[in-house]
């Protein structure tokens, strides 16, 4: 337990010397229950599992008692360090309405008695057992102050900011951190130094052949050479789509690393965050082979991806790859000198919903996060992720540089590095608007193909889009190719490298191409949708400004139920914003569109200020460490917790495994001999099914499904999959047949 508390001393995340003594004494003693009988026997084998063994909140409890009746420490700073060591083996709930706080009181007393003097002094806890025997009933009875909220607010008033909620997930999250680092013995690691001018030449080198080349020099130069002032926390790179913001973010940070070592003494870390998993793979490749050729060893010290598919495979400096927990550790809690994951993993280390993700909270600490794409945070949460971003990035010492096209008014207080002069002049392409409804079948009947030129067509939701394929690969000739979520991954990923090299004249897609993705295209058609989307759709466009681009937007209809599909899928609060600012609006030059993104995100802020009432239950959540409600909780109205918070709401529908070549039936034999060992509780298989995890989920899909269906499901895995055999039955270009797909 020494070393667990060295290392949460270390990995504390912010400057509070209160707070970081809690902290130390929640790792020193977060093992004390372990010194039972109960334990002990079990552990070597003699005892069988009974709950008497359970240790988290008899540590918690000897803890308390430590904290109150010898450091004198406030009873509600004690409760959060008391906190942290009963869910360090599970997770908090709701917890100021938590009746429980010990359910047990006579469990407790009975493994009281079975703690040894010896076992005790073994593990360094600083108290002896018939203290706290004699103190039990004085530390329950003060326990009840947490038992309600309505007790909690009448003993410590009521919480007008994130300070219980910044304390509790710091000493939480270094907790969890520190003792995962020391339960597999993870070595410390040390990350190679990125050199700024090294780089910046590098990325100066580059030839610039289009003129497109010129203003990304332009704006990357413009961008640098602004003052870094360490005292403001959040900036911003706001430049059109294709202006080079990889590349010109990666610098800025680099160069305030640098400033920030030479004038703290303190080593910032990079975490370069991006909205999809898709574009995660790309910007890693593109980065490391970047740094591949100015650092001698770009292992995973150098840089790292993480996401909920991560392997979990880490390369030290001689090449060795290092044991799976040990990777998984260092992997799960970005030891990395560069951290390339999403913004989803951002926003779930600052509002967890688990352990893994709690444990990423401190790791925010000496960062300099980069949030690319900002604008896929939906408006909802904007409120409170501004202010919690204020608070934290102080707190945590972390660093924000958002980087968009469009600029959403999240961040009240930010500083801008580019905006204003890179938005004018630009001439990539002419918009149309065309705001009549129609359905897909009058869409088509009206279009006008230019045979000379590529056209991307983007629609809103899968069946409009595979419809509008089915009918447009009928009718024109030339290289069509499909991409949406309802194909695999696999498939994505081949199609995308065939667009890049300039093999396809047209292409049938959802919203899926919008952000990250770097594709080409003359003309590009697009279903109506936010202006933010709009914004990014238009940015595939003529994309190098080499030639004359059309970007059109329309308006579709279900023909069935004559509604627009825009409305399936997006915010009504944006959407309505949208169609304010483009009313009696028919062709725009490019400048005069992105004009318009300062007027919707001025109306998409006065109206989501309207939703006032939908945005105070996430800050009540957030006060008063409302995680996740108790079992059997009946919630109330406009009742939220920190588990409600999602970026990216819970995708319905059913997954399915597509046998789609000999290398998918390989990946899923090799899963059904995992899955069988772990039933057989083979523990070890577990790690198998974490390496195998990212390539199996290549061949899902997840798609809704008619009730009255012939797919086979696997009776091993409870999942539906489609057998190599059956492929041509069941699953062509565009993913599921009708009629067993019903969206």
């Amino acid at each position: 337990m020494k070393k667990t508390q060295n290392l949460v001393e270390k990995y504390f995340p912010y400057n509070d010397n209160t707070a970081k003594e809690l902290a130390a004494y929640a790792a020193r003693f977060h093992d004390a229950g372990k010194a039972t009988s109960f334990f002990q026997e079990y552990i070597k084998g003699n005892g069988k599992w009974s709950k008497e063994k359970n240790h988290s909140l008899l540590s918690a409890v000897i803890l308390y008692y430590y904290l109150r009746k010898i450091r004198g420490i406030s009873p509600l700073q004690a409760f959060l360090s008391f906190l942290a060591v009963k869910k360090h083996h599970s997770f908090p709930e709701d917890t100021f309405e938590n009746g429980g706080i010990i359910n047990d009181i006579e469990l407790i007393k009975k493994q009281l008695n079975a703690i040894s003097k010896d076992n005790i002094k073994e593990l360094g806890i600083p108290v002896t057992v018939q203290e706290v025997k004699e103190s039990i009933n004085d530390i329950i009875k003060e326990l009840k102050y947490f038992r309600s909220l309505r007790r909690f607010k009448r003993n410590f008033g009521e919480i007008e900011n994130f300070s219980i909620y910044t304390t509790f997930l710091s000493i939480y999250s270094s907790l969890l951190f520190s003792d995962r680092k020391d339960a597999v013995d993870a070595p410390e690691v040390s990350f190679p130094d990125i050199p700024y001018e090294k780089f910046k030449n590098l990325i100066d080198s580059i030839p610039l052949k289009r003129p497109i080349d010129e203003r990304r020099q332009e704006a990357k130069e413009f961008v640098l050479s602004k003052e870094f002032n360490l005292k403001q926390r959040i900036y911003s790179i706001n430049l059109p789509t294709g202006l080079g913001k990889t590349y010109t973010g990666f610098l800025q940070a680099l160069k305030m690393k640098k400033i920030l070592k030479g004038k703290t003494g303190k080593s910032f870390r990079i975490i370069y965050a991006l909205p999809f998993i898709s574009i995660i793979d790309q910007n890693f490749e593109v980065l490391k082979e970047k740094l591949e050729q100015i650092i001698d060893s770009t292992d995973s010290r150098l840089i790292l991806k993480h996401h909920h598919l991560s392997n979990f495979e880490y390369l030290t400096n001689n090449s060795e790859i290092l044991p799976f927990d040990i990777a998984k550790v260092l992997t799960e809690g970005w030891e990395s000198e560069i951290t390339i994951t999403t913004i989803v993993q951002i926003f779930n280390a600052i509002f967890p919903k688990n352990r893994s993700q709690a444990l990423r909270f401190s790791r925010l600490q000496n960062t300099i996060i980069i949030l690319d794409e900002i604008q896929t945070i939906p408006v909802k949460y904007w409120k409170i992720f501004n202010e919690i971003i204020e608070d934290l990035s102080k707190k945590l010492d972390f660093y924000i540089i958002f980087m968009t096209a469009t600029k959403p008014a999240i961040f009240t207080n930010h500083t801008e590095l580019a905006g204003g002069k890179f938005f004018t002049g630009l001439n990539r392409y002419e918009i149309e608007i065309d705001l009549k409804e129609r359905t897909i079948e009058e869409f088509l009947e009206k279009i006008d193909i230019n045979i000379e030129k590529s056209h991307l067509f983007i629609l809103n939701t899968v069946k409009s889009s595979q419809e509008v394929y089915k009918k447009l690969s009928e009718t024109i000739n030339g290289e069509i190719e499909y991409l949406s979520r309802a194909i695999t991954p696999f498939e994505r990923r081949e199609r995308l490298k065939k667009i890049r090299e300039g093999k396809v004249k047209y292409l049938i897609s959802t919203q899926i191409v919008e952000a990250g993705i770097d594709i080409d295209f003359d003309v590009v058609i697009r279903d109506f949708a936010p202006f933010d989307s709009l914004n990014q759709s238009a940015g595939r466009c003529n994309r190098n400004g080499e030639k004359a681009g059309l970007f059109k937007i329309i308006k579709l209809i279900d023909e069935n139920n004559q509604r627009p599909y825009w409305s399936y899928i997006y915010d009504p609060i944006l959407s309505s914003a949208t169609i304010e600012i483009l009313k009696d609006k028919y062709r725009l030059t490019e400048e005069e569109f992105i004009k318009l993104t300062e007027k919707y995100f001025n109306l998409v802020k006065d109206r989501a200020a309207d939703e006032a009432k939908t945005v105070k239950p996430f800050f009540e959540a957030v006060k008063y460490l409302r995680f996740q409600p108790i079992e059997n909780y009946r919630c109330r109205e406009n009742e939220k917790f920190i588990c409600d918070m999602n970026l990216i709401e819970e995708d319905c529908g059913e997954e399915i495994f597509i046998q789609l070549n000999e290398e998918a039936v390989e990946i899923w034999n090799k899963m059904i001999e995992i899955v069988t060992k772990l039933k057989k509780g083979n523990r070890e298989a577990f790690k198998d099914y974490l390496r195998i995890k990212q390539k199996f989920y290549d061949f899902v899909i997840k798609v809704n499904l008619s009730k009255k269906i012939p797919i086979p499901t696997s009776k091993e895995l409870g999942l539906y999959f489609i057998p190599i055999e059956e492929l041509d039955n069941y699953y062509d270009k565009t993913g599921l047949k009708e009629p067993n797909l019903i969206w």
